[in-house]
């Protein structure tokens, strides 16, 4: 044996050595089989997707909650192309480029992104991605490392709200209704962007706050104002109130108003909420509809003529002056009495006959009515309507039949109009019988 040759103690300690750093490996596999496991773990308990992916797009790590969402099994998931695989074609090249930007080290403005992902059943789930990037001990870019949270159902809860949100808009807008809040505290007010309307400005180009309603009201409803808003804060007395502003550019308008309190969990007065309506042009149909009634009334007080109507029992519902004057009493003292209760037997029976000869018409709105001259063979047909225009149609199988009658038509002009041209009509001239 040369001197150059490894002695046989020599040989068997260099074998030792190996094994023993043979042994020291597999300890270390095992810690780090362990640690990997412990990672994993880790990784599965998260109740967010874990995914990582390597600079080729092939995934290298999923976690329990990453294939519960992909409706896969982890073998399923690694080793498959991330983009190809999990994510729907149209997104597919949007994503790969915000990829190319993390694994450059560029990840600044992708740090946080939302993309949908596609299940193994086809369905879409959307996540939302925080990300970052791993390196190896040399320092260099190796994968990206995301976590992702399934925002799909906040999402469609999102998108429920606001389009709920829109929808009262639109019937606050419609219905001129709006909705306002206060803080007692602050002073400061919250209005929804009907009120805003309702005041004659742009949503946000005033700052909502009492002191401004109350400049903004009609200086003789001012006073009732302020009064039933001290109630409401001091003796908690919500209130519906109506009263009138002046709008931006000077219009006044009339509004409605209703409000109550919230209270802290101290049980003080926090703040009041409520709700205003424009209600201008409901004032304007009332007075309108009252003007047209004292108009109504003024005529039939004047008229000469007997003016009633009846209830579907034969009880006057109205009586005329004229007609109460006939009986030296006051036209109340008629209402909700029969024709029974009135005239004498004889002339009610005849009354009541008279009655059955409406010919058409519609509570509230109109009756045509057929009588006989007690003195001749003549008939008298007449009706009473409200503004709205109308054509009357009836049968005369009242007449006598084999008779030959003379009518003699009382009808509206072309001019003719229920409130401005009354008086104007014509008159036409035609031969009827019971057959017409």
């Amino acid at each position: 044996m040369s001197d150059d040759s490894k002695s046989r103690e020599e040989l068997i300690d260099e074998l030792a050595e190996l094994r023993r750093q043979l042994s020291n490996l597999t300890k270390i596999e095992v810690v780090l089989k362990e640690e990997r496991e412990r990672t994993q773990s880790y990784l599965d308990l998260a109740g967010v997707m874990f995914v990582a992916i390597d600079a080729t797009g092939t995934v290298i790590l999923a976690n329990r909650k990453t294939c519960n969402v992909l409706g896969y099994e982890e073998k399923e998931i690694i080793g498959r192309n991330w983009f190809d695989t999990f994510l729907p074609q149209r997104v597919q090249e949007t994503v790969k480029k915000v990829f190319k930007t993390i694994i450059s080290g560029e990840n600044g403005p992708n740090e946080y992104h939302e993309n949908p992902v596609l299940s193994k059943s086809g369905v879409e789930r959307l996540i939302a991605w925080h990300n970052t990037i791993l390196r190896d001990d040399k320092g260099m870019i190796i994968a990206s490392l995301s976590s992702g949270e399934d925002i799909t159902e906040r999402k469609q809860a999102e998108k429920a709200l606001v389009e709920s949100e829109r929808l009262l808009r639109e019937a606050q807008k419609i219905a001129h209704i709006g909705t306002y809040n206060r803080d007692l505290k602050t002073g400061k007010g919250v209005w929804s962007e009907e009120v805003y309307r309702i005041y004659g400005y742009s949503p946000g180009k005033v700052t909502p706050t009492f002191e401004f309603v109350r400049d903004h009201t009609h200086p003789d409803d001012r006073e009732m104002l302020l009064e039933t808003n001290e109630a409401l804060i001091t003796s908690n007395t919500p209130y519906d109130i109506e009263y009138r502003i002046i709008r931006m550019d000077g219009e006044e308008r009339a509004v409605r108003s209703w409000a109550t309190l919230e209270f802290d969990s101290s049980g003080a007065p926090e703040r009041i909420v409520g709700m205003l309506q424009d209600i201008t042009a409901r004032k304007q149909t009332e007075k309108a509809l009252m003007e047209s009634e004292a108009r109504f009334r003024a005529i039939m007080a004047s008229t000469t003529d007997f003016i009633f109507t009846k209830d579907t029992e034969s009880r006057y519902t109205y009586v005329n002056r004229a007609m109460a004057e006939l009986f030296g009493c006051q036209p109340g003292d008629l209402l909700g009495k029969t024709p029974d209760e009135i005239f004498d037997p004889e002339y009610a029976e005849i009354v009541n006959e008279v009655d059955k000869l409406a010919l058409n018409g519609e509570i509230v709105d109109f009756v045509t009515i057929a009588r006989q001259d007690r003195a001749s063979n003549n008939w008298f047909v007449g009706a009473i309507s409200d503004e709205k225009a109308r054509n009357m149609s009836f049968n005369l199988d009242f007449l006598p039949k084999g008779k030959k009658y003379q009518a003699i038509l009382y009808l509206d002009s072309d001019k003719a109009h229920w409130d401005k041209n009354p008086t104007d009509y014509k008159i036409e001239k035609r031969i009827v019988d019971a057959k017409s």
